[in-house]
């Protein structure tokens, strides 16, 4: 096969993932398609000859493993790519559901999500597909996971401060008051990541439904007076969402 390349925005994505989840699990990653995707048409297989302006033989999707206990939640990676509406996305598939870009020949809305039946129900890893248009775009993706990365170095520099300046007492004994605190803010930590991550998710959908409001706005589409009241309702569906997200 002759020389094929990775879209350059999934490989971004990837960069992104495991800049997250350095210690997640690989084993269903991948990128070009083995001998049965070959045998049917897939976007893990490289393009050749290529749509316009677009390289020989890229491929358009990666895989990227659900491993949730090292921090590589697809779920979480997947809805903040469908809430943000990145403009590089094809379609999304994980988990027995899919969402696309674009309104399905099924009659499923564009950035909805869907039932999937493929043979393959993507329970262990995610797909992501970008399109043609939008090709090698490396601006940042927004994939949630990275906040719950920023706050566990946050506790390992507590937990090594600990360590290193308070583990004994003058007698040589260990602070076991100070261990419980280091513990306490260990849950603390894993609680707020959790929110974090909802309210990622929460935020993104309420600036995409500001942006579409503003340009209604713009077209004299509504008023001030139904602008704020649409404001005011999503802003409460988003924080009840969210609660109920939150338990």
């Amino acid at each position: 096969m002759a020389t094929w390349v990775v879209d350059k925005g999934l490989d971004k994505l990837l960069a992104q993932i495991n800049a997250a989840a350095p210690g997640r699990n690989k084993g269903s990653d991948g990128s070009i398609g083995d001998a049965a995707h070959q045998s049917r048409d897939s976007d893990h297989n490289p393009e050749s000859p290529p749509p316009p302006g677009n390289p020989d033989h890229q491929v358009d999707a990666r895989d990227f493993t659900h491993d949730p206990a090292h921090n590589a939640d697809m779920a979480v990676v997947t809805e903040s790519i469908r809430v943000s509406k990145d403009r590089r996305v094809a379609y999304v598939i994980f988990n027995k559901r899919i969402f696309s870009s674009y309104t399905s020949t099924g009659g499923r809305k564009a950035w909805a999500w869907g039932p999937y039946t493929g043979e393959d129900p993507h329970t262990g890893h995610a797909h992501v597909s970008v399109n043609d248009g939008n090709h090698d775009q490396t601006q940042a993706w927004t994939i949630g996971i990275d906040i719950m990365a920023s706050i566990d170095q946050v506790y390992k520099e507590v937990h090594d401060l600990h360590y290193s300046q308070f583990t004994s007492d003058a007698s040589g004994r260990p602070k076991e008051s100070v261990t419980g605190k280091i513990e306490t803010i260990r849950a603390n930590t894993v609680d707020a990541s959790k929110q974090l991550q909802a309210l990622t998710v929460a935020v993104v959908a309420l600036k995409q439904q500001m942006d579409e409001l503003k340009n209604l706005i713009q077209t004299g589409g509504t008023d001030e007076a139904v602008l704020r009241q649409i404001v005011a309702d999503e802003v409460s569906r988003l924080i009840n969402a969210t609660r109920l997200e939150l338990g």
